[in-house]
This record gives structure tokens, C-alpha cells and sequence, in this order.
């Protein structure tokens, strides 16, 4: 069935590429202290892109409820969708402390929501001195000694591979965004690995020396977990990772300085722009995903196949898929 669907719809014109545009994405978005609010208005207009709904809506999950902001875009660049969730916020206003952040209810209502992939802001603070803060880089690795438990698999064990804990494709198309928009050449290492400190205190200086010795590039407090999550989901994840300030015992000059929240967040903010280009070229170009898996699951999506049944014939299946083609062809394409 699949099979037929491609054929029919789309063939790329070299096995080879690694992105592909994609008409029609459910993308969802995770705020932290680097993307407090999202209310975007004419970004995506170079794209072909117009926001023609916003809608706040409380998702229902078996873990709680979760927030969020549904927008949908359509024009000459396709349809997408946006779901945009602010991890730190909750019903009662204030700031959720790391620690309370119910992780399993956020990536549950992404997940029910169908989202293609979801791509999420932290903010961090840098180890070594070629990332210095007001940058943005992706996230490739973690280090989680914490000690913290976050599965969905509590009765049940389920042993879920980490091995590639931030989605590779993803962050290969963020890369280039974030080498073009803050014009980084390629050599600049931009990839890092994320140690996971339990919050809301930062890290001690010694803590950030332990932590480097061991391999970590940056330190910070939530996306570890949200990427364990999604991995148990089979849900595409990364995360853009924003040196909102030095670790500490690293600021140049004043190893004995002081963290301050407000100076982080100030930080983090000015970011924005480049966290909007990331998103705008996501919605542009797509992202190539584990192929087979995700385009049938895709194509598939676009038959009735509740009206198939063991006595159909190849011909009335192909008629099927001719007009699942017909009616969403970009949509058959991907």
C-alpha cells in the first residue's frame, strides 16, 4: 500500500538527499527561560506561511493536564500546525520549578496530539570557552546522574535505547540554520553533551569540573527528561540548547561571580530570532526522518483503511490510494 502511494505521489529526484520538503508537519514546541511565550505574527510569511488560527487549549493526559498553543498556518508553503507548550508554566501562573515539572503529562499530550517531531529550547550554562553565552547549539549527548526516575514504564519494564538520545536528523537540519543565522563556520563545534543537574540550584564550581572531566559541554536542569520520555514514545526530539550564561567558576575573569536568574533569562531572550529561524526552515524544508517507518506511517494515515477488508482486490485498493493522492497530494508526497 505504501508502496503504491509512492509511486503514485512522489519520487525524490536523488536517493541520496537527506532533506525533503514537507507540506504538511505537526510540529510541537517546548518554551523553557529561552522562549518564554510564543506569539509569532509575520515570521513565517517568507515561507508562504500565514497564521490563520490560535487556539489555547488544555489537553487531558493520564498524568494530568497540559497547556498549550495550537496555531495553524497555511498558504503557498502547505498547511502545518504548531503546538507550542511552555514547560515551566502552569494553570495557577508563577514558574514550575525544575523539579516539579510533570515531564510525563507534557510529552504525553505532544504524543496525543500527533506531533511530527518536537523541537525544544533549554537554556544552559557553558563549560567550555568556544560557547559563549547568547549562542545556540543543539543538544547530542547526556550525562544524567541524578538519580531520578522518569519512565511510562513503572509496572511494566520496558528497556528503551538511548543510544542516540536527540533525534540525529533533526539536529543535522537545525545545524544548519544555526551556522547560516549566526554565522558559524563548520569547524566551530556546535553538537554537545548535556550534563543533568537536578535544580533549581545551579551547579557548584566543583560539580561543573566533575561534570567536564566526565565529558559534559553544558549544564542544565529539564530536556534530559524529555528526551528519555520521547524515546520511550518514538517521538523525533531535539534540543536547542542556549548558553544563557557561564557554569560556575567559568565566567572570564571572576570565577568566584555569582549566577543570577534574571540575567540568565535576560540572556536567553535575546535568542529568540534565531530559535524563530530554526522553526521557519524546519516548516520550509521538513526533515528526513527513519524513512520506511515514518513515510508509511504517513501514507498509510491517508487511506480508509477501516474500509479494507481481506476480499479486496488490488484494484479497488489502488483506487483508494488514487484518491487519497488526489485529495491531499502534498501530504501523499511525504
Amino acid at each position: 500500500l505504501f508502496q503504491a502511494v509512492w509511486a503514485k505521489a512522489f519520487q525524490p529526484s536523488s536517493p541520496d538527499s537527506r532533506l525533503h520538503p514537507c507540506l504538511n508537519m505537526r510540529l510541537g514546541v517546548i518554551g523553557g527561560s529561552s522562549l518564554v511565550s510564543f506569539d509569532p505574527k509575520d515570521e513565517f510569511r517568507c515561507i508562504g506561511l500565514d497564521i490563520v488560527s490560535s487556539t489555547s487549549k488544555v489537553v487531558q493526559t493520564d498524568y494530568g493536564s497540559v497547556n498549550v498553543k495550537v496555531m495553524e498556518l497555511k498558504g503557498t508553503g502547505g498547511a502545518h500546525t504548531l503546538i507550542f507548550m511552555q514547560r515551566h508554566g502552569h494553570a495557577n501562573g508563577g514558574i514550575t520549578p525544575p523539579h516539579k515539572i510533570n515531564h510525563k503529562a507534557n510529552m504525553r499530550a505532544l504524543a496525543d496530539l500527533k506531533v511530527d517531531a518536537i523541537v525544544a529550547t533549554t537554556s544552559v550554562g557553558t563549560i567550555v570557552p568556544h560557547f559563549p553565552p547568547g549562542r545556540v547549539g543543539v543538544c547530542n549527548q547526556f550525562i544524567d546522574f541524578t538519580g531520578q526516575v522518569v519512565t511510562y514504564h513503572d509496572d511494566d519494564a520496558k528497556f528503551t535505547s538511548v543510544t542516540e538520545p536527540f533525534n540525529r536528523h533533526l539536529n543535522s537540519a537545525l545545524l544548519q540554520t544555526l551556522r547560516r543565522v549566526q554565522r558559524i563556520e563548520a569547524d566551530v563545534q556546535l553538537e554537545f553533551t548535556v550534563w543533568l543537574s537536578q535544580g533549581p540550584y545551579y551547579e557548584t564550581p566543583a560539580e561543573v569540573t566533575a561534570a567536564e572531566r566526565l565529558g559534559a559541554h553544558v549544564c542544565g536542569m529539564t530536556c534530559v527528561r524529555e528526551a528519555k520520555l520521547c524515546a520511550e514514545l518514538s517521538v523525533p526530539y531535539s534540543a536547542l540548547t542556549v548558553a544563557s550564561n557561564w557554569a560556575a567558576g567559568r565566567h572570564p575573569g571572576d570565577a568566584s561571580r555569582a549566577l543570577d536568574h534574571a540575567e540568565v533569562s535576560e540572556t536567553s531572550a535575546r535568542t529568540t530570532g534565531t530559535i524563530v529561524a530554526c522553526l521557519v526552515d524546519l516548516l520550509k524544508n521538513g526533515f528526513a526522518k527513519d524513512a520506511e517507518e515514518a513515510a508509511a506511517r504517513q501514507a498509510i494515515g491517508l487511506i480508509d483503511h477501516t474500509s479494507l477488508g481481506d476480499n479486496d482486490t488490488e484494484a479497488m485498493i489502488q483506487k483508494l490510494v488514487d484518491d487519497a493522492v488526489a485529495e491531499a497530494p502534498h501530504t501523499a508526497a511525504v
